[in-house]
C-alpha cells in the first residue's frame, strides 16, 4: 500500500479508560467510512492497545475484510487493539475516498486472499498488507473517478 504510511500509536503505560475501537466498530461500507465515536464504548483500556491522537485510516487485519474506516481526530483520542492497523494516507498522492473504494475492489480482494492465513480466524500480516498493489492514477483522475461513482449511485 504505497499510498499510505503505516503508523504506530502510543503505548499504554498505566491503567486508563477511553474509547476502545474494536474490529466490530469499523465500517463495512465504502460510502459510510467514517468512524462514529458515539457508537464506540468507553471502557478500561487493555495494555496491548495503542493510543491514537491524529486522523488516520484504520484497517482490520483479522477476518475476511479490511473494513477501511477513517478516524477524524477532533480532540478525543481513541485506542485500538493490535489487530487494527493504522495508516496515514498521503493526501498529496491519493484521495481518501478513492483509496477506500479501491480497498473494496475485486483486484485488491484477490491479492488479500492470496496472502491471508488461518482458516478459523483469517488474518493478514502487516508486511503482506504493505505489499498489496493499489491502482493510483493522478489526483485529478482519482477525483474524476470518485465523481463518476457518485453519479452512478445517485441515479440508483
Amino acid at each position: 500500500m504505497q499510498s499510505a504510511l503505516l503508523m504506530r500509536g502510543q503505548r499504554i503505560t498505566e491503567d486508563q479508560s477511553g474509547k476502545f475501537v474494536r474490529i466490530r466498530d469499523l465500517k463495512e461500507n465504502a460510502l459510510d467510512h467514517l468512524l462514529n465515536l458515539d457508537t464506540v464504548e468507553e471502557v478500561d483500556i487493555p495494555r496491548q492497545a495503542q493510543k491514537i491522537s491524529e486522523s488516520c485510516l484504520l484497517l482490520a487485519s483479522r477476518w475476511k475484510t479490511l473494513k477501511p474506516t477513517y478516524f477524524i481526530y477532533t480532540g478525543t483520542s481513541i485506542y485500538v487493539s493490535p489487530d487494527t492497523l493504522i495508516f496515514k494516507p498521503d493526501e498529496s498522492k491519493c484521495d481518501l475516498v478513492y483509496l477506500i473504494n479501491e480497498l473494496y475492489s475485486g483486484y485488491v480482494a484477490e491479492q488479500l486472499d492470496s496472502y491471508r492465513t488461518g482458516s478459523v480466524i483469517p488474518m493478514i500480516r502487516k508486511e503482506d498488507l504493505l505489499s498489496i498493489i493499489i491502482s493510483l492514477p493522478s489526483l485529478d483522475d482519482q477525483s474524476l473517478e470518485r465523481q463518476k461513482k457518485k453519479q452512478v449511485l445517485n441515479r440508483s
